[in-house]
């Protein structure tokens, strides 16, 4: 009775059938994540920071690259406390990622010139604009300014 049970439960069981593209497929994340790690996660967060039209998130989609990346970003962005602890970014402020990864300004982060290219920082700096007029007539008697004005 106990082999005729057995050789029913056997009977019962699924058969699986494994093609030559399964390890290929179930090692795809795992095989990825450290040559991500090494080579491309600047260079993928930079691309997406930099993306402006559904052409350039195209191709950000097409390459295996920016998966992992865009995962984790999309996370950081929008995830909620848990998730985001699950990807070791639980104190990580919104402007961290925000700095990182979007295209656009807020009130918490803007950008300047500093040193002869443009930075993303974060708050409200004081900005003092200085505007020459090389028209200015020096026959008056405002000759103190020289053509120097401030927006104030």
């Amino acid at each position: 009775m106990l082999t005729y049970a057995l050789f029913a439960i056997l009977l019962a069981l699924p058969v699986v059938h494994a093609g030559g593209w399964d390890d290929f497929s179930n090692n795809l994340a795992t095989d990825l994540a450290p040559f991500l790690s090494l080579f491309g996660e600047q260079i993928t967060k930079q691309y997406l920071s930099e993306s402006i039209n559904v052409v350039d998130y195209f191709i950000f989609a097409m390459a295996p690259m920016g998966i992992l990346t865009g995962v984790v970003s999309a996370i950081r962005v929008c995830g909620t406390p848990s998730l985001r602890a699950f990807i070791g970014r639980a104190q990580e402020g919104a402007g961290n990622a925000e700095a990182e990864l979007y295209t656009s300004t807020s009130r918490d982060i803007c950008e300047l010139y500093n040193s002869g290219g443009i930075a993303r920082v974060f708050g409200r700096p004081k900005i003092l604009e200085v505007v020459h007029d090389p028209d200015h007539d020096f026959s008056g008697p405002e000759n103190d300014t020289v053509g120097i004005y401030t927006f104030q």
